[in-house]
Parts: structure tokens; sequence; C-alpha cells
């Protein structure tokens, strides 16, 4: 891994999510899952090619199957789900915060 890298695509980011949620990361899966992203068919060489970059980041890792590659989370697919759930448990949050001080003020 580069000690400089590009950032990722938001096509990259979400490799990473699928990779993080699917019980069985496989490459057609992969593609399956982010198809009902997006408003057009991805084109399997595409994926592939973005795939095969985070894996040479480290992003992912790859396991070679007997006809499919699969894919594991590292680190950094960890910590992508793991910023995911404390964004979307803050949001939560401000949602109730913002309630409790919209009743508080019809009490008024």
């Amino acid at each position: 891994m580069s000690m400089f890298r590009k950032p990722l695509s938001a096509f990259q980011h979400g490799i990473l999510h699928v990779v993080a949620n699917l019980k069985t990361p496989y490459g057609l899966g992969i593609k399956r899952a982010l198809d009902g992203d997006y408003d057009w068919e991805i084109n399997t060489g595409w994926g592939y090619r973005n795939g095969e970059t985070l894996v040479e980041e480290e992003d992912i890792k790859k396991i070679r199957g007997r006809q499919t590659n699969f894919y594991t989370k590292t680190s950094a697919v960890i910590a992508i789900k793991t910023r995911h759930h404390w964004q979307r448990t803050q949001a939560k949050r401000r949602i109730q915060i913002e309630a409790l001080q919209a009743d508080s003020r019809l009490q008024h």
C-alpha cells in the first residue's frame, strides 16, 4: 500500500459497504448488490478493476476460489462500517433532541 493514495471514488466506497454488509461477498454478489444503487447495469470489468484497486490498497482482501473470488473485510472496511454506525446514531440523537425541543416549545 502506498503512503499517498488517491481518494476513493463513490463506486469504490459502494464496494466497501457491500463487502462489509454481505454475508459472503463474492464478485457477482457484489455486482448484483451494486446494480440496485445505479440506474444502469454495472459493467463486470469496471467492477473488477475497482475491486482490484481496493485489494492492491489493502482495503479488502481477495480469496481465490475455484470458480469465483471471495472478499473479506480488512480493518479499513471495519472502520468504515463503525463510522457509518456512529453517524446513524448521531443523526438519531439529533432528531430526538430536536423533537424534545419542539415539544418543549409547544408546551410553553
